[in-house]
């Protein structure tokens, strides 16, 4: 390795140390719970950087990356998604076919930006009638192109260099995510080869990754806890900001709950295709959703006779069916998503919270409250776990 490349290689690491200076942030608890957390955050960060910005990021060599799963987890992820992406050239022609699955939905979107956050435009789904032609068993193929193709194509401006790809399930026992692959058409490719140029470039990008990541969520959490302490904050009708997909509107909230502390949550589902509540560690990261109850999708919940979701974020389980596992974290960011509402976003509903003693529970639960035995609980734990391992493969 040439002096310049160890100089680089160095410059990660001193990058890698400005992040972690997230630990010793005024603002973050220094617990040792919390701290434990952020520490398994930032090797998520870093998991999900080096597929972001180093592994799948060839245009000449296309590859479908997993930049976000449950060893990848940062801006709340949402624990129903499938989340992939790759780099294109947006002046070059691409083919993404997708295998046959039946996922909720697939989401499709092309996108400028170091993190894929600029220019989101373009998007297809398979939720929406006619936007995304499949086939019965819900094959598709895409072509992006700057030039126009029969069938599904999406326009590629030459600045468009990420292609996300979104697959929500809802029905964790049965849905099945399609096995994505892409291709350049434009022309051949020859074997990959590494230069030093390249190499420079793709570390720089995740030491930027890194540095800026880990301070943009501690800024929005920091945000969070001055707009909504301890309740839900309306939604963001701007659900493109932080690179999420154009058909969610997303909102957030933030509560700090003591150990004989608990929130109930009631909302009105507006009608839509999709919708989802989740809470996350103070790192805003999804707690586990594969052995806790780290969220709830609107196929999992149970509502009452009115149609209302009636929740509890709590340390302990509650006995309700639509119980939000806090993981033993004090400080629990949430983020709920309606997705494709039938509804003006403008109209959509932010859930309301309060804290109550968890000893008042009973007292404070409306009699419709959907229950849950513990027997109930252990079959839906287990059910969550079979269901988010098959979709990872793992």
């Amino acid at each position: 390795m040439s002096d310049s490349l160890v100089d680089v290689w160095n410059q990660l690491c001193d990058r890698l140390r400005d992040a972690g200076q997230i630990l010793s942030d005024p603002r973050a608890p220094r617990d040792a719970s919390t701290q434990a957390y952020g520490l398994n955050y930032l090797l998520n960060l870093l998991n999900s950087g080096l597929e972001l910005t180093a592994m799948s990021v060839d245009p000449e060599h296309p590859e479908i990356g997993r930049p976000q799963d449950a060893t990848k987890k940062w801006g709340l992820d949402c624990p129903d998604a499938l989340y992939a992406r790759t780099t294109i050239d947006g002046a070059g022609t691409y083919l993404l076919r997708g295998g046959a699955g039946t996922a909720h939905y697939v989401g499709i979107a092309v996108s400028a930006g170091s993190l894929g956050t600029a220019g989101v435009r373009g998007l297809g789904n398979l939720a929406k009638p006619g936007d995304l032609a499949a086939a019965d068993d819900g094959s598709f193929a895409v072509v992006f192109s700057p030039d126009h193709h029969d069938g599904n194509w999406i326009e590629t401006p030459p600045e468009i260099v990420h292609v996300s790809i979104r697959q929500f399930l809802y029905d964790w026992d049965n849905e099945t995510a399609s096995v994505l692959s892409i291709e350049r058409l434009d022309r051949p490719t020859a074997g990959m080869t590494f230069t030093a140029e390249e190499m420079t470039r793709r570390v720089d990008a995740l030491g930027s990754f890194m540095t800026s990541s880990a301070t943009l969520w501690t800024d929005f959490v920091a945000g969070l806890r001055e707009r909504c302490l301890n309740a839900f904050a309306p939604p963001n009708l701007q659900s493109s900001t932080y690179g999420g997909t154009p058909d969610n509107v997303y909102g957030s909230g933030y509560f700090e709950l003591e150990p004989d502390e608990a929130v109930i949550v009631e909302f009105t589902p507006p009608p839509c295709h999709y919708w989802n509540l989740q809470i996350g560690s103070y790192w805003f990261e999804s707690l586990d959703f594969i052995y806790r109850m780290g969220s709830l999708n609107g196929f999992q919940a149970r509502l009452d006779d009115d149609g209302k979701f009636i929740g509890v974020i709590a340390h302990h389980d509650p006995g309700v069916w639509n119980w939000l596992d806090t993981a033993g974290n004090r400080i629990v960011p949430a983020t709920y998503r309606w997705q494709l509402p039938r509804v003006a976003r403008e109209e959509v509903p932010t859930p309301t919270a309060r804290v109550v003693p968890f000893v008042s529970l009973a007292r404070e639960l409306p009699p419709s409250t959907p229950t849950i035995t513990p027997a109930g609980r252990a079959d839906q734990l287990d059910r969550r776990r079979r269901g988010a391992l098959r979709r990872y493969g793992r």
